[in-house]
């Protein structure tokens, strides 16, 4: 099955580099999960996997494009507003 990357943000660091799930029961259900994705694409041909697989990348690659976008935005800063006075006539 492999590393599941889920799995990964519930890990935290302790004293001796050693990593330790900080609840189990995260970890039965990414095994769980893991097994139930594995069951379901048995029945799929290969070559319909590499489709999968290149378009879960295709979509991870557009959502990489958005957030970069947004942190772009976020580093220009605000753009200062001028107050105008308007009279009325």
């Amino acid at each position: 099955m492999g590393s599941n990357p889920i799995a990964g943000l519930f890990i935290s660091s302790k004293k001796g580099g050693e990593n330790k799930m900080k609840h189990k029961w995260i970890e039965h259900i990414v095994q769980a999960w893991d097994a139930f994705m594995e069951e379901m694409f048995s029945f799929v041909p290969e070559e319909s996997k590499k489709h999968i697989k290149n378009a879960r990348k295709e979509i991870l690659l557009a959502l990489k494009s958005v957030i970069e976008k947004r942190i772009e935005e976020l580093e220009k800063g605000k753009k200062e507003i001028k107050k105008v006075k308007v009279e009325k006539s």
